[in-house]
């Protein structure tokens, strides 16, 4: 079951959804188009996005996700696009905790206790962002996670998804290295 356990956790975070590699990093960039917004924006649109994908994850195609990349552990990273919303300024840790417990109650029903390490609201790239970092057990799985939300063009979800206990540390240095580009 463990190694379902991602893919369960992504279509899990689907429901909830508020490149060139060296030796040591991959590094993944995906060129964005412009659209026009039918919001007033007071950026301009991204059109490109870097950061780099710990060594040793492996992309996987996901229908839906802009991409996905697990290690052999099951711990993956992976980005979903949504469109713009206007309440991002208003999302909160309670709001958040509250929609994926909901979803894991309806997807497995089983109620998960959801431990809040941090929430953040620091702007990535001149972008409003925040940055959630939470535990919990699913399925008999320790499960870490770290979400980062950044309202540019579209809002961007990169999840982090740690199920071995040993990636936070990595993870926190792939988030500083997300770069957006107009």
């Amino acid at each position: 079951m463990k190694n379902y356990l991602p893919i369960i956790l992504l279509t899990t975070l689907l429901l909830t959804a508020c490149g060139e590699r060296d030796n040591q990093n991959n590094t993944t960039e995906q060129a964005k188009s412009s659209e026009e917004s039918s919001q007033a924006s007071e950026s301009a649109d991204v059109t490109t996005y870097r950061l780099s994908i710990p060594k040793d994850f492996s992309e996987i195609e996901i229908d839906g996700m802009e991409f996905y990349y697990a290690a052999e552990d099951g711990s993956s990273v992976s980005l979903n696009l949504q469109p713009k919303d206007a309440a991002f300024s208003q999302v909160s840790a309670e709001q958040l905790s509250a929609v994926l417990s909901d979803a894991f109650l309806e997807t497995y029903e089983e109620e998960v206790m959801i431990t809040n390490h941090y929430f953040t609201q620091k702007a990535i790239c001149n972008y409003s962002a925040y940055q959630y970092a939470i535990s919990y057990e699913l399925q008999g799985n320790e499960v870490m996670q770290i979400m980062i939300g950044i309202d540019a063009d579209q809002t961007y979800t990169f999840t982090y998804t740690d199920l071995a206990g040993t990636w936070i540390d990595i993870f926190e240095d792939s988030i500083k290295t997300i770069t957006f580009i107009q």
